[in-house]
């Protein structure tokens, strides 16, 4: 996952750096600007996905704890 951020993330600076110093590669710039934000919004909908998963897993075993038995048992 990191390094396709990496990847998009370097694409999106070479692309905005020829944008906006070759002259009539403005739209390349804009291209640049829109990888990026493709690349932020990917690691922030991996990182969602990934704590909800992490909370998910938290709630299962608060329930499992709870349904435990608590103090001695009698026979």
């Amino acid at each position: 996952m990191l390094a396709i951020f990496l990847f998009l993330l370097l694409i999106a600076v070479v692309c905005g750096f020829l944008g906006a110093i070759v002259k009539g590669l403005f739209w390349l710039l804009i291209i640049g600007c829109v990888v990026f934000v493709v690349a932020v919004l990917f690691v922030g909908l991996r990182l969602g996905r990934r704590l909800g998963r992490r909370d998910a897993a938290r709630r299962e075993a608060k329930a499992a704890k709870a349904a435990e038995p608590q103090g001695p048992t009698q026979p």
